[in-house]
């Protein structure tokens, strides 16, 4: 059997509804692609050393390995890599019909992962899965998104923007790659597969790395003081707003101007009296996503509202409120009449909603939350 060859040529191809033979050539294909993998794809094995040496709790899970395939169990229609569970997996599977060969997060629950959706390492994956490959996806042209929960059919995403605005769901799982009907599988050799999996390496090391992958900071003047300079953007009543961003920008600065500019729309119509500004200066590089100013005539009565574009409603109460409270409070000469917003796409929960409750009741922050809805029409 060579790397050129189809994969068809020594396996027997299993039809729709052959749960047997698919468990049987599933198999075949792992010993196969790990055999290639050790001889011709070396460098694939780097992923598990990249884990041991970013995650110490996996020193002995991720030791050094001559297989990188691990079959799942003998009633299996798929593979992943070893100790894939916890993190993205490279996924392999013979399942409704169709082969599919990429990268997939896991949210469905296991003995070993019963609260898969809670995992803050799945979570920052499924987020840079999106982040990547928006800038990378002329590589990725031969590459779909898939969506599905135990409840659903697989449902295709068309780009990375229609995965970021999918909300995750219990049990929901993600998939980046190839999908392909059996019937159109005879052209598939061992290459096709592993140059694939090759191809999405930086992309899973991306994802699965722990440090904190920043955007560029803020950049805005600065002033003598701490204090609002009053310099920000300012945005007339009278005009409509317009937040002009980058063609190179993320999903997630893209969605915060969605909401940044919206924000600005609602507290306009609201509060008409009211002077709103966005991107307001503070010191060091900073500044405030949107102040409203209460009373024209009083600089101190103000409201700063900071936008996050988390995952779900508690990581971004999580995000904001530090955020908050250093504007409020770190080096300001006044801050008695500053009130403070959390502001998110999400709807307000009853958990929420308690908890800035027993905030607010127990230390006096003072911190509100307002929901934006956006539509993600050419986001």
């Amino acid at each position: 059997m060579g790397i050129e060859d189809y994969i068809w040529k020594d396996i027997n191809k299993p039809s729709r509804g052959d749960h047997d033979n698919e468990c049987r050539a599933i198999a075949q294909i792992a010993e196969t692609l790990n055999k290639y993998i050790c001889s011709d794809y070396s460098q694939m094995l780097d992923i598990f050393h990249f884990i041991r040496s970013n995650y110490p709790e996996e020193q002995e899970k991720y030791r050094e390995r001559k297989k990188f395939f691990r079959i799942m169990s003998n009633d299996s229609q798929y593979i992943i890599q070893y100790n894939g569970r916890k993190y993205p997996q490279y996924n392999i599977a013979l399942e409704d019909g169709r082969l599919r060969y990429g990268i997939a997060i896991s949210f469905q629950e296991s003995m070993s992962m019963p609260h898969a959706i809670e995992s803050e390492t799945l979570r920052r994956a499924f987020c840079r899965l999106g982040e990547y490959t928006e800038d990378n996806m002329d590589v990725f042209a031969d590459c779909k998104f898939y969506y599905w929960t135990l409840q659903n059919n697989t449902t295709i995403i068309e780009n990375s923007d229609r995965l970021y605005a999918k909300a995750l769901e219990k049990n929901a799982f993600i998939f980046f790659g190839s999908m392909i009907e059996y019937e159109k599988t005879n052209g598939v050799t061992w290459k096709n597969i592993l140059d694939m999996l090759e191809k999405l390496r930086p992309l899973y090391l991306y994802m699965v790395n722990p440090k904190e992958l920043q955007a560029p900071a803020k950049t805005s003047p600065t002033s003598s003081k701490n204090q609002i300079s009053g310099m920000g953007r300012g945005v007339p009543n009278t005009a409509p707003v317009t937040i002009t961003v980058s063609d190179h920008t993320t999903i997630s600065e893209r969605l915060h101007a969605r909401i940044q500019a919206r924000l600005i729309d609602m507290l306009k119509e609201k509060y008409p009296s009211c002077r709103v500004e966005a991107e307001v200066p503070l010191t060091d590089n900073r500044s405030i996503d949107v102040v409203m100013w209460s009373d024209p005539n009083d600089n101190d009565k103000r409201t700063y509202y900071e936008i996050k574009t988390g995952m779900d409603i508690r990581s971004c109460i999580r995000q904001a409120i530090g955020q908050l409270l250093e504007y409020k409070l770190w080096n300001t000469s006044s801050f008695e009449g500053v009130n403070l917003c959390i502001v998110s796409r999400f709807s307000e929960t009853k958990d929420s909603e308690e908890y800035l409750g027993k905030l607010n009741a127990l230390f006096g922050l003072g911190v509100n939350y307002m929901q934006v809805p956006i539509e993600y029409q050419n986001l």
